[in-house]
């Protein structure tokens, strides 16, 4: 499994100093293009990304160079208030987030990082890690920063696809054995990702899934039901899922094939909260996934006779407990006699199975253990 690793400036958010300089051009006793120059050229706050610099001296540092008067309050509300969401790109990596280990990795000030936690915090929650300059001391280009991607299942870097928008930091980075993607826009990085046959959800499997996930952890006793016949190709893929996940996550799992009746005594005599059932359907749109509960099973296609037989066994099943049920229907195309997958199932299994491993995976000790 690949990880992803977004830069901040100029991927995820737009930003510009002018922006702040604007602000403090009644303050400034130099021009704006020299202070601009001194960022760039001079490296002037890389010290205060490295985590050398406290915020309140960084403040005295600036003063001294480029402001007459001003209050720390002020400055700090111009100096942060530079950063523009580039919303299309974060949709992506949030999307990318629900299979794919994903970091964050940045040069960034102390200032600004709490500046952007607080007003856009839901950005950050995307990422499995946040690896942030100030706070390890160390910048990229520096093998230091870069070797945090490889924590704590010790990846390889060839394993990382690391994007970045600095020409400058993509080179270094290469050197080391990252697999880099130089960021020109959305839609070269879309490019880029399919060439490395990373596949995530598009927008409307990410919604159901997301939801599916909320569902998912607001019960305690979950189970997993794999429902089709594996050598109708796609009919299958319910049960091929579970058999990829079971033991490996904390919920029970179970693979019924196409005789779900048989199973309908053993579920009944353990006190489950949720019975979560995938199968294969048939559905004109363009995404993967449906998420429906017993009173809508009929609005979509399940393969030969699982619509009908599947929703007489939930009916008869909930005689015995007053479980909540849930269908996860997974798009199918190819029901003829045969053990192979159309390649739009599996891309789907492929995002679902990762999916649960990602978000529902046994503790590591304890899955070593199994």
């Amino acid at each position: 499994m690949r990880t992803i690793a977004f830069d901040l400036g100029q991927v995820l958010f737009d930003f510009d100093y002018n922006l702040a300089l604007n602000k403090l051009k009644d303050k400034l006793k130099v021009t704006p293009q020299e202070v601009i120059y001194a960022l760039y050229e001079k490296d002037f706050a890389l010290d205060f990304e490295k985590g050398l610099d406290k915020p309140y001296d960084f403040y005295l540092r600036f003063k001294e160079n480029f402001l007459k008067e001003i209050s720390y309050d002020e400055f700090v509300d111009a100096w942060c208030d530079i950063f523009i969401p580039k919303k299309e790109v974060i949709e992506v990596a949030k999307r990318v987030s629900l299979i794919y280990p994903t970091y964050l990795i940045s040069n960034i000030n102390k200032l600004h990082f709490d500046f952007l936690y607080k007003r856009y915090k839901e950005v950050f929650d995307i990422f499995d890690k946040l690896i942030l300059s100030y706070e390890v001391k160390s910048i990229k280009p520096e093998l230091e920063i870069y070797k945090l991607l490889t924590e704590p299942e010790n990846i390889d870097f060839k394993d990382i696809i690391y994007i970045d928008d600095r020409e400058d930091l993509i080179r270094e980075a290469v050197l080391f054995g990252l697999d880099c993607i130089k960021f020109d826009g959305l839609d070269n990085l879309m490019v880029e990702l399919k060439k490395r046959n990373v596949i995530f959800p598009n927008l409307t499997d990410s919604g159901v899934l997301y939801n599916f996930k909320k569902i998912i952890n607001s019960y305690k006793k979950v189970l997993f039901v794999g429902i089709g016949n594996i050598l109708r190709c796609d009919d299958g893929v319910g049960a091929r899922v579970i058999e990829a996940v079971k033991d490996k996550v904390f919920f029970d799992t179970l693979i019924v094939n196409e005789c779900f009746e048989n199973y309908i005594g053993r579920i009944s005599k353990i006190d489950y909260d949720l019975i979560v059932f995938l199968d294969a359907g048939e559905f004109k749109e363009d995404n993967y996934f449906k998420l429906l509960n017993k009173e809508s099973l009929r609005s979509v296609s399940l393969y030969s006779t699982h619509d009908c037989s599947l929703d007489l066994n939930i009916k008869y099943l909930k005689n015995f407990k007053n479980f909540d049920i849930v269908i996860l229907v997974i798009k199918g195309v190819n029901f003829d006699l045969c053990d192979n997958l159309s390649i739009e199932t599996k891309n789907a299994k492929f995002i679902l199975e990762n999916f649960l491993l990602k978000n529902f995976s046994l503790p590591k000790e304890i899955n070593e253990k199994v």
